[in-house]
């Protein structure tokens, strides 16, 4: 699968959200403040890299890296990107996260870094944006407090700390 589809980068943010939501325990305020979860979700993105993965043809392991802004912070975004993703963390507090996926038309890319910047901000803030954004679905992501299989193989001490636990 080609690892910048949306399917795989919502498998991640999936897998990174089930890991925190097991991190966080019964602190699952932390699943709703954006500037914790784009940093977790960027130390999940490094631990995949560290893995190794996608040359065993798992979805993993990117040539690149997730560029992950909580709302409002666009300055500097990628100058290239076929697809933005919003996850909408406020009904974190109970394991549930909603991601809305826009594909990037290239006439996108014709309009100067301010005016992309200021795209990006009124679609964050929920305003009307140009049809050079169109958004292709929203998904539900039920979190599971657990540590997720590909993490579980690569780090074995995770699974241990966990069945020590139970």
């Amino acid at each position: 699968m080609n690892p910048v589809h949306p399917d795989t980068i919502l498998g991640i943010l999936q897998d990174a959200g089930d890991l925190m939501a097991w991190m966080v325990r019964d602190q699952r305020h932390w699943l709703t403040y954006p500037t914790d979860v784009a940093s977790f979700i960027i130390f999940y993105d490094g631990l995949l890299t560290l893995d190794g993965a996608s040359r065993m043809g798992c979805r993993a392991s990117l040539p690149f890296h997730i560029d992950i802004r909580p709302a409002g912070d666009v300055i500097g975004l990628s100058d290239y990107i076929e697809y933005l993703y919003v996850v909408d963390l406020s009904k974190g507090k109970n394991l549930k996260w909603n991601v809305a996926t826009y594909e990037v038309h290239p006439a996108f890319w014709t309009l100067g870094r301010e005016e992309r910047n200021e795209v990006y901000v009124r679609m964050i803030n929920g305003v009307d944006f140009p049809c050079s954004l169109e958004l292709q679905k929203i998904e539900r992501l039920e979190l599971k407090p657990q540590v997720p299989q590909l993490l579980r193989d690569v780090l074995g001490i995770l699974a241990i700390a966990e069945e020590l636990e139970a």
